[in-house]
């Protein structure tokens, strides 16, 4: 089979298939990594927004910080995970007593 040039060109190609498919899919697995640690980032981004907002809160007092939270929780535009976090610096808030 090798000593022909037919048998060497389809090792050849099967070796390429084999080594293409590979690099697919590690390519295909460092894409969702990433996109992975991109939501993490966004995520505690979020987290951290909430609780700056809840620190001005705390050191105000000012309702208006609760009006724009729940202003930010109705809004259907916003993203689930904003929403999610804007309601839950709202229970943050309203669980302390003053």
């Amino acid at each position: 089979m090798f000593r022909s040039l037919r048998g060497r060109l389809i090792v050849l190609l099967v070796l390429l298939s084999a080594a293409a498919l590979a690099a697919g899919v590690l390519m295909v697995g460092l894409f969702r990594q990433s996109a992975t640690a991109q939501a993490g980032q966004a995520e505690a981004e979020i987290g951290r927004a909430c609780d700056a907002i809840g620190g001005a809160f705390r050191n105000t007092h000012d309702r208006r910080v609760l009006t724009i939270l729940a202003d930010i929780s109705r809004n259907t535009d916003e993203d689930g995970e904003v929403r999610a976090a804007a309601l839950g610096a709202i229970r943050r808030i309203n669980s302390q007593r003053f």
